[in-house]
């Protein structure tokens, strides 16, 4: 019995999900109802079972579960968003610096619409602070199953869809940028929807009803397309239309990855062709 529970523990998988239940029996009420909203039933009615199991074990196995337990559980905040936020900072400055080198007669009014994207992304790393430092490297795991990819690849050209439709409707002055100004445009359009999908994808849906949050992600649409200023009914709905794409790629892949990534290439892309 000892040796099947010792193989069982080096195998690390059962111990590992045991570990899992531990941690989730072992939070407050209160704790544990704020992490209930963030899973399903099931994974709900797994994380008790994985308890259960846990206490069916010998007392020496159990205290070597509760040390591997409370090592893994000391997890602080991460450092890498400041340090990407600096990063981010240090290439907005030098950006604006060696663009007002090559362009010095450009308007304050355009190095503003140029450069905001830049600075919301370098401001965006931050968002993640708002996220429990565990669900962090869940959401942002990269997805292995076929389907997942798929998904991402039908959404994002959803996206590249209705973001050329909302190009279309615009009928601001359209700015033709080259060179060094491009590439922060387009940097800026690739780093700020990470800010955008921590909120609208996460934050907001998660806080009404439970998984997989489908009211909370039509609400959080809704406020999408408000947050975006747009100019008719019409541009309002292909706003909403674009988080709906990003909100099932959130629900289907069960993380911010690949809504991130597809909302950053469909902005890249839309901008490249559009200027």
């Amino acid at each position: 019995m000892k040796d099947s529970q010792s193989k069982n523990f080096s195998g690390g998988g059962g111990v590992k999900r045991e570990q899992a239940g531990l941690l989730w029996r072992l939070l407050d009420s209160r704790t544990r109802r704020t992490v209930s909203a963030h899973l399903s039933l099931d994974e709900l009615e797994s994380l008790n079972d994985a308890y259960q199991d846990y206490r069916k074990h010998s007392p020496e196995l159990r205290r070597r579960i509760e040390n591997k337990t409370r090592l893994a559980a000391r997890t602080g905040a991460p450092q890498f968003p400041a340090l990407l936020c600096l990063l981010g900072f240090c290439i907005l400055g030098a950006g604006m610096v060696l663009q007002l080198v090559t362009d010095p007669g450009m308007s304050i009014n355009l190095r503003i619409q140029i450069f905001s994207p830049l600075f919301l992304g370098a401001v965006s790393p931050l968002a993640l602070y708002f996220l429990p430092a565990y669900r962090i490297r869940f959401l942002f795991r990269f997805p292995k199953e076929l389907p997942e990819v798929l998904y991402a690849v039908a959404c994002f050209i959803g996206l590249l869809w209705t973001l050329t439709f909302i190009g279309r409707l615009d009928r601001s002055a359209v700015y033709h940028p080259s060179g060094w100004t491009l590439f922060f445009l387009c940097l800026g359009a690739a780093s700020a929807p990470l800010l955008e999908e921590v909120l609208f994808r996460e934050l907001l849906p998660s806080m009404i009803a439970r998984p997989p949050h489908f009211f909370g992600h039509a609400l959080s649409a809704a406020l999408f397309s408000i947050s975006h200023l747009p100019g008719d009914l019409e541009t309002a709905s292909l706003y909403v239309m674009s988080a709906l794409f990003l909100s099932v790629l959130r629900i289907q892949t069960e993380g911010l990855l690949f809504p991130f990534l597809a909302h950053a290439a469909a902005n890249v892309v839309v901008i490249v062709f559009r200027l």
